[in-house]
């Protein structure tokens, strides 16, 4: 994950809407780059059970399984996702599927004029993966069918420097009346 990417899931994991809790399904969160920093930060906040959704078994993952066949067993408190929206053909069963499981979200996606690359960061696209940037507008629209608050931020890199640019979308939802993030 980029600094930008984990600045932002920083800024939206507030002691506020983190209140109470206790589990996070993090779908996508095969650690690849991070060194674990998001699950530490969440661990700061409060979480004390991360189960690890993702494709391929790997540090951390608990549930072996492809996001776009998933049925959801189980609640969470949250559900995270960062980067990992653009890898999946049908993104928006992220959105759908976090809100079955959990009254709260907070992920991040390649938006819009960012460079193709791998699940492990790789250029170009390895065959047999997807990579498609998700659109601000089109998260908004999922967000708002499912969640009654919700934000998304799109930040835009000023100064990409040849394909490192990091163009994200931001987001946070809650079906609670806690305080937005």
């Amino acid at each position: 994950m980029h600094e930008q990417a984990y600045q932002a899931v920083r800024r939206m994991l507030t002691p506020e809407f983190m209140d109470g809790v206790v589990t996070v399904l993090d779908i996508g969160g095969r650690d690849v780059n991070s060194g674990g920093r998001v699950h530490g930060l969440l661990v700061n906040r409060g979480a004390r059970r991360i189960d690890v959704l993702d494709v391929r078994p790997g540090p951390g993952v608990t549930i072996v399984a492809d996001i776009e066949t998933w049925v959801p067993v189980g609640r969470w408190d949250l559900v995270i996702t960062t980067e990992t929206m653009e890898h999946v053909k049908d993104w928006a069963r992220i959105i759908r599927s976090a809100a079955a499981v959990a009254p709260r979200l907070v992920g991040t996606c390649a938006g819009p004029g960012r460079p193709p690359h791998g699940c492990n960061g790789e250029t170009p696209v390895p065959p047999g993966e997807h990579y498609g940037n998700v659109h601000p507008v089109h998260v908004i629209q999922e967000l708002a069918a499912r969640y009654p608050r919700y934000g998304v931020t799109f930040e835009v890199d000023p100064l990409p420097i040849g394909n490192d640019s990091t163009n994200d979308v931001q987001f946070w939802a809650s079906t609670t009346q806690r305080r937005k993030p």
